[in-house]
């Protein structure tokens, strides 16, 4: 499912989501320490997916835009 979503993105934000997995592949998970609060924002993210709850993708790019400036 994951992967037929990301095959409707566009070809600049999967270059985006294929740099954040090489660094991530690249960090040492030993080296990562998270927090109680941190630990169940991933839960929680991951429950989300789990149910299909996705962001509006003209949301996650108007975030973008802002940050790009």
């Amino acid at each position: 499912m994951a992967l037929k979503r990301v095959q409707t993105w566009s070809t600049e934000r999967r270059r985006e989501a294929a740099e954040i997995l090489i660094a991530l592949d690249e960090m040492d998970a030993d080296d990562i320490e998270l927090d109680a609060e941190t630990l169940a924002a991933i839960d929680e993210g991951l429950a989300e997916i789990d149910r299909g709850e996705f962001a509006d993708p003209r949301d996650v790019e108007a975030v973008y835009a802002r940050f790009k400036k």
